[in-house]
């Protein structure tokens, strides 16, 4: 079995130029969303982010997102999805559940995290995706640092929607998240090339 980072790496390498990503009017090949992802973990590794480190994420679904996506499964970081319904004692209660180190968070969701670096011990760094998005990312090298994944490492912690109490952390390490793809796509028509 392929750990999560290197399944994307091969489809990065195999389907290089050909559409991976539409957003609007925005397009990008898989080798360009890979090298987006490389960027931006390495950024994230420049502040100090090591692999098995927690990192959440507030942000909106565009090509933004899969940068992120494809920068933690690149560092070997943990991603930890926050939910844009919820309160800035949620949002605290989610870091400090899971000990991330960094948040990123597009700037039109930045009030909704205010004051949560003060009330959450191990965030260190709050990564805010402004109007100079595009600049900061292609400043950051795009080599990659191919750190060690065992199939056992947590690829991403999701909460629960605190239906009976807080909410909780739910850990899907590479292995788990791997086999739900298999049996999401299991029943599927085979995919194939341009699907």
């Amino acid at each position: 079995m392929i750990n999560v980072r290197d399944a994307m790496r091969q489809a990065a390498h195999w389907q290089r130029d050909r559409l991976a990503i539409v957003c609007a009017d925005r397009q990008l090949t898989f080798g360009q969303a890979w090298e987006r992802g490389l960027r931006f973990a390495n950024a994230l590794i420049a502040l100090g982010l090591q692999p098995h480190d927690r990192v959440a994420v507030l942000e909106e679904n565009g090509l933004e997102a899969a940068d992120f996506l494809l920068a933690a499964a690149i560092g070997n970081f943990v991603r930890v999805p926050l939910y844009k319904k919820n309160a800035p004692e949620a949002h605290a209660h989610m870091l400090r559940n899971t000990g991330c180190r960094i948040l990123v968070v597009d700037a039109r969701h930045l009030h909704e995290v205010e004051g949560v670096k003060e009330s959450v011990a191990t965030l260190e760094h709050i990564v805010v995706r402004g109007d100079d998005y595009e600049r900061w990312l292609a400043s950051w090298p795009a080599h990659d640092p191919n750190p060690q994944i065992a199939l056992d490492d947590y690829h991403v912690i999701r909460h629960s929607g605190g239906t009976t109490g807080i909410p909780k952390g739910m850990g899907f390490t590479h292995r788990a998240w791997m086999n739900m793809e298999r049996d999401w796509t299991y029943r599927l028509p085979t995919l194939e090339v341009g699907d």
